[in-house]
């Protein structure tokens, strides 16, 4: 046995003159063994993306992707505590030259990460960020596969100077939880106005991270935030239910929905959106994140995953 696809609408109806319109003529037979449809693994929204799709007459086993449940959890994983400096170390800005990032395991971070990027390509030698991405696979072929909520964090990233830097900026290259390459140019701040700035995407995997324009900093350090990125687009809260430590988030205050602007920039926002706690992570406790999806933003695969990454 294989995929059995269809080129839909597929629908059930239940046969009955007597709900019919007068003006139509139909039956008066009903299926005796009418009733709800079953599908033994769950329904499963297909990723529309060319690179995780089903394409008619693909080769067995070809994996196909998507999300579990077209209202369901996106996110169910126990982020890491917050830290500053488990990307970077402290050391000194020197623009153009990109900082030394952590060679060593630590807190939320997994060196050596290998991937494969969006493209096909193999990209080796990345940070993931709260694990790397997987996904949950159905069958000997392990053909049918969704998106595994337990390893979907992203997280904004934070860079801390003990210099004036206000002038310059660094530029922070990536991919995100799907394999997309992604870059953010993080205005820089000064140490007399706190010295912290948190960039506006969330990343899944870091590749480097190099200071540019004027900075002055002599013990910079970047490091992972509260603020998570969402795995699916949304346009406003009220798509979301989230739950972290058992207890249901109800302020929209840190919620900012996926920005929309095409093409996307290493300026421009978050493709998906973002969410930040408002209290310190624990490390035992789970963050649960439900997402519902607008009916009309299914009609193309920038409505659930949001326009393309730069």
């Amino acid at each position: 046995m294989t995929i059995n696809a269809l080129n839909g609408p597929l629908v059930t109806f239940v046969e009955s003159s007597a709900n019919a319109p007068t003006s139509v003529v139909g039956s008066a037979s009903q299926n005796p063994e009418q009733g709800p449809s079953a599908f033994a693994h769950g329904v499963m929204l297909p990723d529309q993306r060319w690179s995780y799709t089903y394409h008619p007459g693909q080769n067995f086993g070809n994996p196909v992707r998507g999300w579990y449940n077209f209202e369901g959890v996106t996110i169910d994983q126990a982020p890491s505590l917050t830290t500053a400096n488990n990307i970077v170390a402290a050391q000194t800005a020197t623009a153009g030259t990109a900082l030394a990032v952590t060679t060593a395991n630590t807190t939320g971070i997994t060196i050596n990460t290998t991937i494969t990027d969006i493209n096909g390509r193999t990209v080796t030698g990345l940070l993931a960020i709260d694990s790397a991405m997987t996904t949950i696979g159905y069958g000997q072929a392990q053909t049918m596969q969704v998106w595994s909520p337990a390893t979907s964090i992203s997280r904004c990233i934070t860079i801390t100077t003990n210099g004036n830097d206000t002038t310059g900026f660094y530029l922070v290259s990536g991919y995100d939880i799907y394999g997309a390459p992604m870059t953010e140019n993080v205005t820089a701040s000064s140490v007399t106005t706190g010295g912290l700035t948190t960039s506006k995407k969330a990343f899944k995997y870091i590749r480097s991270v190099t200071p540019n324009g004027t900075v002055n900093s002599t013990g910079v350090t970047v490091g992972t935030s509260t603020t998570i990125g969402l795995p699916m687009r949304a346009d406003s809260f009220g798509y979301l239910t989230i739950v972290y430590n058992g207890a249901v988030v109800t302020s929209s205050a840190t919620f900012t929905g996926g920005i929309t602007t095409t093409p996307a920039t290493s300026a421009t926002g978050d493709v998906r959106g973002t969410w930040a706690s408002q209290t310190a992570y624990v490390s035992t406790s789970t963050l649960q994140i439900f997402q519902n999806i607008n009916p009309a933003n299914t009609t193309a695969f920038t409505g659930i995953v949001g326009v393309t990454q730069a």
